[in-house]
């Protein structure tokens, strides 16, 4: 520490609270903002990971790193019309605000008129995330407090569905392992505040709120 420069390694673990809004309104099977926002609710979420942080100065500091986030999404019940696609087929597909989930199970071959009861279904979506951020040192000492902010990419590794429904009398179970219309990257602004406190010279223990807003909207090509 006696240094003018050094650098710090942080593990960190939080969970997760999920929300979103709409930036436009589109229609498909007749339904609305209000249907999605009635139906999906957050799940259990958590991320975590491990920040470096290189000090330039007593006040700021560059941090970066790579972070693993496990986002969940709980579906309640909901009515699937069969609707025809690009290709003229009818498909059974449910929208959600991350995309359109089709069931395709095998024997399942809907047509006009047709419905899908869903019953209940978890969405999840991992993603790995680097972060670039700026730090400011508000006080140090035992006790410190800083904020920072900056932008991070993030990848989306795994997305899935798991779902229970009734058609023509059946009860099913699929799971989808691919929501049509999620972009594999997207971008956030990240913000924070700390605060932490020194154990030793070698360990703080650090409690840090983190806003992460996204830039861009997570899908494309898709009803929302």
């Amino acid at each position: 520490t006696s240094k003018k420069h050094f650098i710090t390694i942080s593990p960190f673990f939080s969970a997760d609270h999920i929300s979103g809004r709409f930036v436009e309104q589109y229609e498909y099977d007749h339904e609305n903002e209000s249907d999605y926002q009635r139906r999906e609710k957050p799940d259990f979420s958590f991320t975590l990971g491990a920040l470096a942080q290189y000090r330039m100065n007593n006040k700021f500091s560059i941090l970066s790193g790579l972070s693993f986030s496990n986002a969940g999404v709980s579906i309640s019940a909901a009515s699937v019309n069969a609707l025809k696609d690009e290709t003229g087929a009818y498909k059974f597909k449910l929208a959600t605000s991350y995309g359109l989930v089709e069931f395709s199970k095998s024997g399942i071959t809907p047509t006009a008129g047709d419905t899908l009861l869903v019953t209940g279904a978890a969405l999840n979506l991992q993603y790995i995330s680097i972060p670039v951020l700026v730090k400011y040192n508000i006080h140090a000492g035992k006790l410190k407090l800083s904020a920072h902010g900056g932008i991070a990419i993030n990848k989306i590794m795994s997305d899935k569905v798991e779902a229970d429904y009734t058609v023509q009398n059946n009860s099913e179970f699929e799971t989808i392992n691919k929501i049509q219309g999620i972009k594999r990257v997207f971008f956030t602004v990240n913000a924070g505040v700390e605060a932490g406190y020194s154990i030793s010279r070698k360990i703080d223990l650090s409690v840090s709120p983190e806003l992460r807003y996204g830039i861009n909207s997570i899908n494309k090509s898709t009803p929302v």
